[in-house]
């Protein structure tokens, strides 16, 4: 899907956000057609939820995001009636389209330009051994996570290095399990965070094991230190809400997010993570509760962990089945 954002900006540079697969191609192709590119570029991954392209990504299908845009132009002009067609460079708009043409173009020959060892990269960059086993994630789902990566690294690596001699009906097989391995990669990685940044689903669980790891560990002994527990309880989940609006203001943002809301629509696809209500705990702190308070958030902490090994799980499952598709391919 190539979502095309504010185009033919004067001076603008163009802004390229992506599924991970798609950086190493589109970096390629950056620098082959300079001509095209007279402005600054920009490629950026992961997709993003404040355009078009995540529900697409979020569904399976790889994604590129093109804007072209100044400083000024998000902060002065954009939805305003400054925002006209004076801003705009025809020949600069020109330039743009022909270079999605080009890139259109590319996707209709051979391989399709998918970089799984790029994705395996991207997976690689989220999973700290160490920082899973201090959360108290079982230590038998994270040995399994990464052999599944280093598994499919490799299974990638070998693909990627072979797929330039392919011809005729073995593209076209490729192609097909390209695009499946896509669909499954993209519709069980593709997440959002509290603040609607893009994640991978076990990210914002595990940020909210360790917010609430370090509550308890703040209220333990004689003398409990509270400005480490509420600042730690601070970045559980959507707190701020909780601490800058009413309770029930608070209590209304969190159902708005829960899977059975009847309009979450498209953020159904995002694998959100349970938005957890601790202002109970946090007046308990307040009101000198401190046992309870930790005993309270203590058991929360535990069904996040639990929470957190299903998803660490779902992932290996992801992976072990993506990377059978790429060694079959070969």
């Amino acid at each position: 899907m190539l979502n095309l954002e504010m185009q033919g900006a004067r001076d603008g540079k163009l802004i390229m956000r992506m599924n991970p697969e798609l950086q190493p191609w589109i970096a390629r192709n950056v620098d082959e057609w300079a001509d095209l590119l007279p402005n600054d570029t920009s490629i950026i991954t992961p997709v993003h939820p404040w355009n078009d392209q995540f529900s697409f990504t979020a569904a399976g299908v790889p994604s590129i995001e093109f804007a072209t845009h100044t400083d000024e132009y998000e902060s002065m002009q954009y939805h305003t009636q400054y925002d006209t067609k004076a801003l705009i460079d025809w020949s600069y708009l020109g330039k743009n389209a022909k270079f999605y043409h080009r890139l259109a173009t590319q996707l209709d020959h051979g391989v399709l330009p998918y970089s799984l060892t790029a994705r395996a990269d991207d997976v690689d960059a989220t999973i700290d051994e160490a920082e899973l086993l201090w959360a108290q994630a079982d230590p038998t789902v994270v040995s399994r996570l990464t052999g599944d990566i280093t598994a499919f690294h490799e299974a990638a690596a070998a693909f990627e290095e072979g797929s330039s001699s392919l011809t005729g009906a073995r593209v076209r097989s490729a192609n097909r399990t390209l695009l499946d391995i896509e669909k499954a990669i993209n519709s069980s990685f593709t997440a959002l965070s509290v603040w609607d940044a893009t994640i991978y689903p076990h990210q914002q669980v595990l940020w909210d094991v360790e917010s609430l790891s370090g509550a308890i560990e703040a209220l333990d002994g004689d003398e409990p230190d509270l400005e480490a527990a509420f600042n730690a309880l601070a970045y559980v989940g959507m707190t701020w809400y909780g601490l800058n609006f009413s309770y029930e203001v608070y209590l209304e943002e969190l159902a708005w997010h829960a899977p059975d809301f009847p309009y979450l629509y498209w953020g159904g696809q995002a694998h959100l993570a349970p938005y957890l209500d601790i202002m109970p705990q946090w007046q308990l702190i307040a009101e000198g509760s401190f046992e309870k308070a930790a005993q309270e958030l203590t058991a929360m902490r535990d069904a996040e962990v639990a929470e957190l090994d299903l998803r660490l799980t779902d992932m290996c499952r992801v992976l072990e089945g993506v990377t059978e598709q790429t060694r079959g391919r070969l």
